[in-house]
């Protein structure tokens, strides 16, 4: 064999083998999260689907070779088998703008009737002008649309028929549903006499439900057009509409026109529930006609739609399911008092563990949190009023562990940071306090407390159960005019026995105007156990009040426990009949004690630590400010100041001596473990 014969052989062979083994293409999973949804990322993916009316992955009878290689060209190299079983709709993964491919949106027509996800993502760029049929992202919907907004569309219908025209769908027939979705902006154009036209849906068919689901979308009509069912958010209704509003102008004539709905149509399931137009609306009726059973919508302020921040008065009922899985899931986002409720994204209502160290503790972060707090007076996370629920929307849905603490159970709540309460002007004392609040060595700043009733403090009170412990209280302002027997202090009112003061501070000022009360730098009235703590609150009182129990750390104290703490805040008082003390104005009843506890008589302006004691005999030294700020360490006044805090057998270590011209100060928690001895291990 000549070697020219030889690569011509081979040569051939190597064609050969091209023909008949040509390169396999790897096939695309469209569904790479597995839940049966096959995922849309560009405009032609989203275009593609009118296709796939049923979302099953492939294509409907009847669909012409253009149109298959249209959505072959979308969805390349589709796996057959990419759902785990069958598909059942589409998803979108990203947020689309159709105007850089489609200048003009062909509305996805005949009926969708699977599954459309949006999963949070808007659909920017919508442009739609029919002259038939129905209008709108979709034209008709039997499936379900969930968790998707339209920004800004602009749809036109002149069709002069009885058809839908909205700013997401056109028509929802008996068992299409709308979740969680909304139209924002964008104008709604009614071009033709007798059309349907809504926000977010022109018409809904008895069966249909929208829910959780808003529109701000102009509606309105070009030209005098006649016979008209336009609305905020619905045109021509005779399904369900729950917890949903409109707030877009509705300016179109000639017909039945309503800032929520149009027309409605009673009978079936027809019913609106929870669901409101805002006078931004332009109009005085919520419903512009109706005929059947009486539904009714009321029509708000925005300054009314705006107020409520959470869960409560107009929007009490509010949180409802929209993911289809069982139990509500508080879609939606109430924002500031300038805003309108908007939604949340599935993402950012993914439940959070409010327990991040599994301490069975909740951790509160924000000023709102802990203000929520006082509609879970017992700690342990279970509280369903609307503030609480906006505090902490991304909590668990599960009524066992809904914070995320061990085993379900929660037994308080604890700072994670600095708090300063700003803009706050009065915060209400927070109830009879019968939980754990531990500030884990932070501190609020700016209390302001207003009362004229009641007892006056961070917390009004503090029930038999309760512990605060490593909390710092600055810049507080606590006022009081009660002429009641209240009890007064910054940090807590009245204190119950059995309640428990552990590492606790106070800055600042109250102030008492009436008589027949009583006030403390730190409490008004002890009964319970007090630890390693000291106020530096001023208290002065103003007017004619009489009968006043006041002192530098507690105004009263009928069997409390005071141990290795003290006061040095400035102690007035013009009142008569009037027990004063640098540390506790009366101290009374035969059990509990005052140990190694002192006042700055300089400072608090008080001879005696103890204004008055009936009962059980208890003493407060005295001592000047350079006394109290010489000792640098556990020794003369402060040698049994080192206590065991816990009840673990060990001291803890908890006070910060620095130099001769401070006053003792507390560490932190972090600050106190780095200081206790290792044990000694002797094997």
């Amino acid at each position: 064999m000549t070697p020219s014969y030889a690569r011509y052989l081979s040569l051939l062979a190597a064609l050969l083998l091209l023909t008949v083994a040509p390169p396999v293409t790897a096939q695309t999973d469209y569904d790479t999260n597995d839940n049966r949804l096959i995922e849309i990322d560009s405009a032609a993916k989203l275009n593609a689907i009118r296709h796939d009316l049923n979302g099953n992955g492939f294509l409907d009878a009847g669909t012409s070779l253009a149109d298959t290689m249209a959505y072959q060209n979308a969805f390349p190299n589709a796996s057959s088998t990419q759902c785990p079983t069958s598909c059942q709709g589409y998803e979108l993964t990203a947020n689309l703008d159709l105007s850089t491919d489609y200048a003009t949106w062909t509305p996805i027509d005949e009926t969708y009737s699977a599954i459309f996800n949006g999963q949070g993502h808007t659909i920017r760029g919508l442009a739609v002008t029919v002259s038939t049929g129905r209008a709108g992202l979709f034209a008709r919907v039997s499936g379900t649309i969930r968790e998707v907004g339209v920004i800004n569309p602009s749809v036109t219908s002149t069709a002069s028929t009885q058809l839908g025209v909205g700013g997401l769908v056109g028509r929802i027939d008996g068992t299409g549903r709308v979740y969680a979705s909304y139209v924002s902006g964008g104008t709604i154009t009614l071009g033709g006499n007798n059309l349907r036209g809504g926000g977010l849906v022109g018409r809904m068919s008895n069966g249909g439900i929208i829910q959780a689901s808003y529109a701000t979308a102009t509606v309105t009509n070009a030209g005098l057009r006649v016979s008209l069912r336009a609305g905020g958010l619905v045109g021509n209704n005779s399904g369900a509409i729950v917890a949903s509003y409109a707030a877009g102008t509705v300016n179109a004539t000639s017909g039945n026109i309503g800032g929520l709905v149009g027309y409605s149509i009673g009978g079936g399931n027809n019913s609106i529930t929870n669901s409101y137009c805002s006078a931004a609306t332009g109009q005085t009726n919520c419903i512009g006609g109706q005929s059947g059973n009486s539904v009714s919508s009321t029509r708000y302020t925005a300054a009314n739609m705006q107020s409520p921040t959470g869960y409560t008065g107009i929007y009490a009922n509010w949180n409802v399911d929209v993911d289809g899985v069982s139990g509500n899931d508080e879609p939606w986002k109430f924002g500031s008092t300038s805003e309108y409720p908007t939604l949340w994204k599935p993402t950012e209502r993914q439940p959070v563990d409010y327990d991040a160290n599994d301490n069975g503790l909740i951790d509160i972060a924000t000023a709102a949190q802990l203000d929520a707090i006082r509609h879970d007076l017992d700690g342990n996370g279970d509280a369903t009023h609307g503030d609480y629920i906006s505090a902490f929307h991304h909590r668990t849905t599960g009524a066992s562990d809904r914070m995320g603490c061990p085993s379900g159970t929660c037994t308080g709540y604890e700072l994670t940071t600095d708090l300063t309460l700003t803009g706050n002007s009065n915060w209400t004392p927070t109830g009879s306090w019968a939980a754990t609040f531990d500030g884990a060595g932070h501190t609020i700043t700016g209390v302001n407390i207003g009362v004229s009733t009641g007892n006056a403090g961070f917390f009004g009170s503090l029930g038999a159960t309760a512990v605060v412990r490593d909390l710092g209280l600055e810049n507080v302002s606590v006022t009081s005019t009660s002429t009641s027997a209240f009890s007064n202090g910054t940090l807590a009112g009245f204190v119950a026995s059995g309640a428990v003061i552990t590492n606790a501070y106070s800055q600042g000022l109250l102030t008492l105007s009436a008589g027949g009360s009583n006030g403390g730098g730190l409490v008004g009235h002890l009964q319970g156990t007090m630890q390693a703590s000291y106020a530096n609150a001023s208290i002065l009182v103003t007017g004619s009040a009489i009968n006043l129990d006041i002192g530098g750390l507690a105004g009263k104290r009928n069997g409390g426990t005071i141990t290795a703490s003290y006061a040095s805040g400035a102690v007035s008082s013009t009142a008569t009949l009037t027990n004063i003390g640098g540390l506790i104005g009366l101290s009374e009843g035969s059990g509990g004690s005052i140990t190694n506890s002192y006042c700055d008589t300089t400072a608090t302006t008080q001879t005696n630590c103890i204004g008055t004691q009936t009962g059980a005999s208890v003493s407060a030294p005295g001592y000047n400010t350079s006394q109290l700020q010489a000792p640098t360490g556990y020794t003369d006044m402060y040698l049994n100041w080192n206590i065991d805090q816990d009840s673990d057998g060990d001291l803890d270590y908890p006070w910060n001596f620095g130099s001769n011209s401070n006053y003792p100060k507390l560490y932190t928690p972090t600050q106190r473990a780095a200081l206790i001895p290792a044990a000694t291990d002797y094997d």
